[in-house]
């Protein structure tokens, strides 16, 4: 047990497997890569490594293998069975992408989600193990680290936070079970270990509680500052000293709030109700718009790149959860329809941009 993969090498999923080949027991690190062209460009294109630019000093690591699922070619072939996953792609992109490999993880696997969003480890054990004695570990993970890809496997960052990680505990275990990584079953301990040995991206380890209620605090922030700025287009400041995107600001915190507190996961959580309150939140999130003013946000970039965004598994999360509680959240619903409505405008628009020609014509290229 010496192999971790990474699904979705994208900005996180870049700078956890850097930092991975940094640490001294260096584990082999294999990138799961969709298709063989993306495969070749990363061997002879990037020589197999991943650039990472920090304080405007470039470092380079190699050394990183590739495997494409399903594949003949015995270069790019999955290795046997997957005992240590980490999944940082795109939240909508999820179940499809682990379909593939979904064979190759037993249930001495573990598997680390650190993505944006909430919803995603629940969709992906309904629709690929749903059988919870069988279904893999799972670690759930989050970062506030600050990174965007500059070109292929070549990542920028800019922010620096922490990566904080729990163990989500098995079916009739408690929500506060806590497992020392020590005690964790082999392949989540030697997940564990790797990842929290990666000192410069300052990986923590905590309980799912604790772990669930950042994770719900996150949400909190991205479902104001994520479709905002992406309905105007703006940088993270945009938001900033405008009394009208405040009173939208308050409305969307206000429902997140009644939801959250609400939620049976976290209700006998200590000080939940001061936690997620709404002055708290409204705190919270002015806080993070004005550390990150320059930044274009994650929702952004993509509606403005014509890629699907994420907004099903952030305001539509809020949605869901509340209407399962009775909540009405009429401000959550209006942000993912707006966005949504935006993100199909996009598509269309850059579509029209693409010139189609006729396959006759092709034939004669």
């Amino acid at each position: 047990m010496d192999r971790l993969h990474v699904l979705g090498p994208g900005n996180i999923g870049c700078l956890l497997a850097f930092a991975l080949r940094g640490i001294p027991k260096q584990p082999k690190v294999s990138l799961i890569l969709p298709r063989i062209e993306a495969a070749q460009s990363f061997i002879s294109r990037y020589e197999s490594s991943i650039r990472v630019k920090r304080d405007g000093v470039t470092t380079t690591r190699d050394g990183f293998d590739v495997e494409i699922p399903n594949s003949n070619i015995p270069r790019y072939s999955p290795r046997g069975i997957i005992n240590s996953l980490i999944v940082t792609t795109k939240a909508h992109q999820t179940v499809a992408a682990i379909k593939p490999i979904a064979h190759k993880l037993k249930r001495s696997s573990t598997i680390v989600f650190i993505q944006n969003g909430m919803g995603v480890m629940e969709e992906v054990n309904k629709t690929l193990f749903p059988d919870p004695v069988s279904r893999p570990n799972i670690v759930l993970g989050i970062t506030t680290h600050g990174a965007y890809t500059s070109a292929p496997f070549s990542v920028i960052q800019r922010g620096f936070g922490n990566i904080q990680l729990a163990v989500v505990p098995r079916d009739r275990q408690p929500p506060s079970h806590y497992v020392p990584v020590e005690e964790q079953e082999e392949s989540t301990r030697f997940t564990l270990e790797m990842l929290l040995a990666c000192k410069e991206l300052l990986t923590l380890y905590t309980s799912y509680n604790e772990l669930l209620c950042l994770q719900l605090e996150k949400l909190a922030v991205n479902a104001v500052i994520n479709p905002l700025t992406t309905l105007f287009d703006c940088p993270n400041s945009g938001l900033l000293r405008n009394d009208h995107i405040s009173s939208l600001m308050r409305m969307i915190l206000f429902e997140t709030s009644k939801v959250v507190t609400s939620m049976p996961e976290i209700r006998g959580a200590a000080s939940t109700t001061l936690r997620f309150a709404p002055d708290r939140l409204e705190a919270l999130t002015m806080s993070v718009a004005r550390n990150t003013g320059k930044n274009i946000s994650s929702m952004l970039q993509d509606m403005r790149q014509g890629k699907k965004t994420e907004i099903d598994y952030i305001n539509g999360f809020i949605v869901d959860r509340g209407a399962q509680l009775g909540i009405p959240c009429t401000g959550n619903f209006m942000l993912r329809a707006s966005v949504k409505a935006k993100e199909l405008m996009a598509q269309r628009q850059l579509e029209a941009e693409i010139p189609l020609v006729p396959l006759t014509d092709r034939g004669r290229e």
